[in-house]
């Protein structure tokens, strides 16, 4: 069972400050990046005490090297803008990591087909958990991005997913992509260095919460968040409409 001084000894607490992630759509509400930059900061006051290392700025993997090199971190929590955790979950978190030695991440997996086609697999960056030993082993990765194209004849991993645990057969292989998406690059290669890559289950979804920033109840959401965020961080609990 983890425990606390496992995490303050452990862990980091990333805050990825990619406003562009919410700007960059066009069904969100104006300075939705601002906004969820603020509810996001708002979490991490209430948290950051609690982890042996926290980093906030744009470039997300500049924030896992610093972790690693200056506080000799082993996992570290990711959020972008709009993204709250409450304390049980990086307790549950943790947990399921220890449980799964070959995780490199954990978060929300998925194969993206929209209008452009098959961008094969990503992570919705909302919040991740990450192995940083695996990250070290597999070569400091990039994440990877929606804008970005596979190389002629690039080699991908034919993926096992295993009810949302996603694994290598073993067999690489070129893809039918035209695009990517978010976290193509840490798929791609933690698999291919044979780890996995795993969605949250219900025991730790329900501890994350996510303002998307397309209408009147999101904002709403949001100053409810940011008004009663410890409230919120100590229970886990926030209410299904706000008004």
């Amino acid at each position: 069972m983890i425990s606390w001084s496992f995490i303050r000894n452990e862990v980091a607490l990333i805050q990825w400050d990619y406003k562009e992630f919410l700007d960059s759509k066009v069904d969100t509400l104006k300075d939705c990046g601002d906004l969820g930059s603020e509810l996001t900061k708002a979490n991490h006051d209430e948290l950051k005490d609690m982890f042996a290392f926290n980093y906030t700025g744009p470039i997300v993997e500049l924030g896992i090297v610093k972790a690693i090199q200056k506080a000799k971190c082993n996992f570290a929590i990711i959020q972008i803008p709009g993204s709250t955790i409450a304390r049980e979950f990086t307790i549950r978190a943790m947990n399921y990591m220890e449980k799964n030695p070959n995780c490199a991440v954990l978060g929300q997996v998925t194969h993206k087909v929209d209008s452009e086609g098959d961008r094969w697999w990503g992570i919705m960056p909302y919040t991740m958990v990450v192995n940083l030993q695996h990250f070290q082993k597999a070569g400091r990765l990039f994440f990877g991005n929606r804008r970005d194209r596979p190389e002629p004849g690039q080699l991908f991993p034919e993926v096992i997913n295993n009810d949302g645990k996603l694994s290598s057969s073993g067999t690489d292989k070129t893809i039918d992509s035209e695009r990517l998406f978010y976290g193509w690059y840490w798929v791609s290669k933690f698999l291919q260095v044979g780890q996995e890559v795993h969605s949250f289950d219900d025991r730790i979804n329900p501890f994350r919460q996510y303002v998307y920033y397309e209408n009147e109840n999101d904002l709403n959401k949001h100053h409810w968040l940011v008004e009663n965020m410890t409230e919120y961080v100590e229970e886990g609990e926030a209410p299904d409409e706000y008004e």
